[in-house]
């Protein structure tokens, strides 16, 4: 197969025919074939074909982990359109800016969420259990023609400073190279299992899904809700027999603390990513189970993941870099001007290869700030043209793996998805009630939290923190709501006038304010 060409449908097409019999997906203690799931996934790409989709369109989808959200993503790609996730978290204004945003006309959905999605700009409104049986005719039906590389797959929406999230495209070529590169590295076999339990939304959730359907594993659909109780998240993979799973650190934390003896014997591999995490977890989780353990890093404009190391309980003093780029893909540590550090320096980690994002939906002037052109692409070779500026501050190590520093900007991470703290201070802001808000990340018992501070407006003396909680949760997901929401007569300022952010960082630290 035409490597420039590869697609996911393509992917999951030839392995769908090398193991048609076998498990695909199993969910609620029920199961679905291979080739179940690409007869499913094939009449709902006939559906939105005799709808009039068009290649490249944007499909939205709105609906809980289940079969029918693995069939309509497959079904999406099948008929070429662009799958775009509409996690069931997010309130409803964000779903409506991502709807118009996208230029979305289509949305599938289940029919106890239908009421959610509000019909604007003349909306398809699709419920996927009333979808009458499409004919299945002739194979060019499948429409798995040669796709181009350049063609976009999905679009993820992450945080943005405007107050608005952007929309980031990633191409086939891009998400491929990771599943194969996933394959090569983890050798997940046929038969085996992998637990998706990432919410939609969070690009992880694009390799826990497609990973398992592309190499003939067994793809485990956890339950809605399953991550907010971990006892149930243990008996699922015990009953699933789970052999891989992804982790953000405090989650993993948590897990390995409610693990008794003889549970998840099946796992041999752990993906711990989204966040820095310590030598300690990592010792802590093999003391507990026998697995492989490996660091995960990537941005989402990368198509998930760029770089990964496995655990190695002797590395020199017990540090946990995020590892060496995967195949296809290149890192750059460089300073302010593009220029390369020394090694051990610290800089801002660029990232080539085809891994890359085409840029933000609708966003041109940040796009050519974060996509810049490669200085250093000297043989000319298409997929290494471009740079992308992660804001990653990093170091190189004496054995070439990459230690993660910190950011070069306001964005962090809570529960492993990515937040700008700007978005959520705009937000604030635009409450006739604030003249002044600042957001502050900090560390408690290791786990990532948000604190806003807020100056009230000249008419408005008193100041709900519950109400201006709720306020938030009308236009964030939860994860981006402050634990703390604290009224100050003015800010901290340096002695140049500056708003002193350090001052306030040490008041939450010492618990003064």
């Amino acid at each position: 197969m035409d490597e420039s060409s590869l697609s996911i449908p393509q992917m999951f097409e030839e392995i769908s025919l090398r193991y048609p019999d076998e498990t695909a997906v199993l969910f609620d203690k029920e199961s679905m074939s291979y080739k179940e799931l690409n007869a499913e996934a094939t009449r709902i790409s006939h559906m939105l074909i005799d709808l009039g989709v068009q290649p490249s369109q944007c499909i939205g989808v709105f609906m809980d982990r289940s079969f029918d959200l693995i069939s309509c993503m497959l079904g999406i790609l099948k008929s070429k359109a662009i799958y775009v996730p509409l996690s069931v978290e997010y309130p409803e204004e964000r779903i409506d800016y991502i709807i118009k945003d996208a230029g979305i006309n289509v949305v599938i959905t289940q029919g106890n969420l239908k009421p959610s999605i509000k019909n604007i700009n003349e909306l398809t409104i699709l419920d996927i259990n009333q979808i009458g049986e499409a004919a299945l005719s002739s194979p060019d039906r499948l429409n798995l023609s040669p796709y181009n590389a350049d063609d976009t797959a999905y679009i993820l929406y992450t945080s943005g400073t405007t107050g608005y999230p952007k929309g980031v495209a990633i191409k086939h070529s891009g998400i491929c190279n990771r599943l194969k590169w996933m394959n090569e590295t983890y050798k997940l076999k046929p038969g085996e299992v992998l637990l998706h339990k990432a919410p939609i939304g969070f690009d992880v959730s694009i390799c826990e899904i497609f990973y398992p359907l592309t190499n003939g594993a067994v793809l485990a659909v956890a339950k809605p809700d399953i991550n907010k109780n971990i006892r149930k998240l243990i008996a699922e993979m015990n009953e699933f027999q789970v052999n891989m799973v992804h982790f953000i650190p405090p989650m993993l934390d948590l897990f390995l603390d409610c693990l008794k003896p003889g549970d998840c014997e099946s796992l041999r591999i752990i993906v711990c990513g989204g966040e820095k995490w310590s030598f300690s977890l990592g010792e802590k989780t093999l003391q507990k189970l026998d697995v492989d353990l490996y660091n995960g890093y990537g941005p989402t404009e990368a198509s998930v993941g760029v770089s990964y190391w496995k655990f190695d309980i002797n590395y020199p003093d017990r540090k946990v870099p995020i590892g060496k780029p995967i195949t296809n893909v290149k890192f750059y540590v460089l300073d302010e001007n593009l220029c390369p550090v020394e090694e051990g320096e610290r800089g801002e980690l660029c990232i080539s290869g085809v891994c890359l994002s085409s840029g933000y939906l609708n966003k041109p002037e940040i796009t050519n700030n974060k996509f810049v052109p490669n200085p250093y692409n000297h043989d000319n070779i298409p997929s290494y043209s471009r740079l992308y500026r992660s804001g990653d501050l990093v170091r190189q190590l004496p054995d070439g793996n990459i230690m993660y520093i910190g950011r070069t900007d306001g964005q962090v991470k809570i529960r492993g998805m990515r937040l700008e703290l700007g978005e959520v201070e705009n937000v604030l802001m635009s409450n006739d009630s604030i003249s002044g808000a600042i957001v502050m990340h900090h560390i408690v018992e290791g786990n990532s939290n948000l604190t806003a501070y807020i100056l009230a407006s000249p008419s408005d003396k008193v100041i709900n923190e519950s109400q201006f909680k709720a306020f938030l949760r009308e236009k964030l997901p939860d994860y981006m709501i402050p634990q703390r929401i604290i009224k100050l007569n003015k800010f901290p300022t340096t002695i140049n006038g500056k708003t002193d952010k350090e001052q306030l960082l040490l008041a939450i630290k010492n618990e003064l304010v």
